[in-house]
């Protein structure tokens, strides 16, 4: 997808923007939802004290994972204001900086 039809879309429909952004955010909670779920399952075998120990770290499992999302929600908005300016190298270089 080509960098100006990527912003075409979010500054187009809003109806269409969110439903452009929605799969993604989706499929990170999808995933998490399955690692707890896989963790859980893979503990089950280990007895009660496996599992209750798994049980009480599932909230700060979800705590990191929510701290992730939340950084890369304002980096996406970061990128996406040098991108509507057309600064597209300073983009490229937080793209960068939120990776690492």
């Amino acid at each position: 997808m080509s960098v100006n039809r990527s912003v075409d879309t979010l500054l187009g429909d809003p109806k269409r923007a969110i439903r452009a952004m929605l799969l993604p955010f989706l499929v990170s909670l999808l995933a998490v939802q399955i690692n707890v779920f896989a963790d859980t399952f893979w503990v089950s075998g280990l007895g009660i004290d496996a599992v209750s120990g798994m049980t009480a770290a599932v909230p700060f499992y979800v705590i990191f994972t929510s701290i992730g999302v939340g950084i890369s929600v304002g980096a996406t908005a970061t990128m996406a204001f040098r991108i509507g300016r057309g600064d597209y190298d300073e983009a490229g270089h937080l793209a960068g900086n939120a990776i690492l």
